[in-house]
């Protein structure tokens, strides 16, 4: 893969003639024949780059961990040397850092996300000239990367980070076609899973307690009916369901493992990529995504085993506690279909979608024949 190849290349350009070049030493690590990461060239900001990855699949999560052992002891599986030449007046080196006083250039990696969705962002950790992680950016340059972006500024200004466990933030920067957020760098990784009462615990504190709405006059709610007028999913349940008064509660909109972070030093959590959340949301659907993207991505489940373990888990003690303070419990089946429903006519999936439509289609006729996910 030549340097021209490379997918940052329309946030960090190469210079033109006659510009001042700036050389970065580091590692180019490929999954697939696909650029994954760039890290810096110190072992010590290289492994912290690599904590940008969420690896969830037990290969993933072993690849990491020995590219973690492996950066700057021995010759590092799955990654190679890689100079970048990069303009050094391009805008983005300048928020990088320029220049500091020493000389030095700025010190930073790369986490590429997805090549495969629709509006592609990348991570950029800035580490201090002493090698410390400083801040995150998130940086895009196509018109539905900058839209993605916009969103998630416009939500954090407004959200309670604290209460959410969000980062931040800091500054929002645009400029040459790009734009990029900016939050403080967090510490932790990807849990590969969550146990049911922890996570009802962090969702239920999203809830608002002091409110209640009938479901229908939520605006994602509104654009789950609009989809459905356009799908072939039949739900004649769903305009009662929509009367029903529950407390509203944030919704995320991609709650998985792979936006969480944990750190085992603080015991503190982190949630993060906010770009799809709303102030008020059904209560469930966050949940219910996590759930079963879960179980289609990450254990790779068939859809008669997710369905399976979809039912019990709406039966469990955490699950039905959470639902319960939400004012939802005698609704909860309708509500995780109508979650489900939403995220996979809102953002089809980009893996797994024969999957998702299976489970999808066998809990819409579940539920219109029994009224509930849990047959006899």
């Amino acid at each position: 893969m030549t340097e021209a190849e490379l997918p940052w290349i329309s946030v960090l350009p190469p210079p033109r003639p006659g510009r001042p070049v700036l050389k970065l030493a580091g590692w180019l690590v490929t999954r697939g024949g696909e650029p994954l990461l760039w890290l810096p060239a110190p072992p010590r900001c290289a492994r912290a780059t690599l904590t940008l990855y969420p690896a969830q699949t037990r290969r993933a999560r072993w690849a990491r961990r020995i590219l973690t052992w492996a950066i700057g002891r021995v010759p590092a599986p799955g990654a190679r040397r890689c100079e970048l030449h990069v303009d050094a007046e391009a805008p983005l080196v300048r928020l990088l850092g320029g220049a500091s006083s020493t000389g030095s250039p700025p010190l930073f990696g790369v986490f590429c996300g997805n090549p495969r969705a629709a509006g592609r962002r990348f991570l950029f950790l800035q580490f201090t000239p002493e090698g410390q992680p400083g801040q995150v950016l998130k940086v895009g340059s196509d018109s539905a990367a900058i839209r993605r972006l916009r969103a998630e500024a416009e939500f954090l200004l407004r959200a309670d980070c604290d209460r959410l466990r969000a980062p931040r933030l800091l500054q929002v920067w645009e400029g040459n076609g790009a734009m990029a957020i900016v939050q403080p760098w967090v510490p932790g990784t990807a849990p590969r899973r969550v146990s049911p009462r922890l996570l009802g615990s962090m969702l239920s504190s999203w809830i608002h307690r002091d409110k209640r709405v009938r479901l229908d006059q939520l605006g994602v709610w509104q654009r789950l009916t609009g989809h459905l007028s356009e799908s072939g999913f039949s739900c004649p349940w769903l305009a009662a369901l929509g009367r029903a008064e529950v407390h509203p509660t944030v919704f995320h909109g991609d709650f998985a493992p792979w936006n969480l972070r944990y750190d085992p030093g603080s015991d503190r959590w982190w949630v993060v990529d906010w770009e799809r959340a709303q102030l008020e949301g059904p209560p469930g659907w966050d949940w219910a995504h996590y759930w079963v993207q879960t179980m289609v991505l990450v254990e790779r489940r068939r859809p008669e085993r997710i369905l399976r373990a979809l039912a019990a888990a709406c039966e469990s003690a955490p699950v039905r506690s959470y639902f319960a303070d939400a004012g939802a419990d005698e609704v909860r089946h309708g509500l995780v279909v109508a979650g489900l429903l939403f995220q996979f006519l809102e953002w089809p999936p980009t893996e797994g979608w024969t999957a998702w439509g299976e489970v999808l289609q066998a809990c819409t006729e579940r539920l219109a024949r029994h009224g509930s996910l849990v047959t006899a």
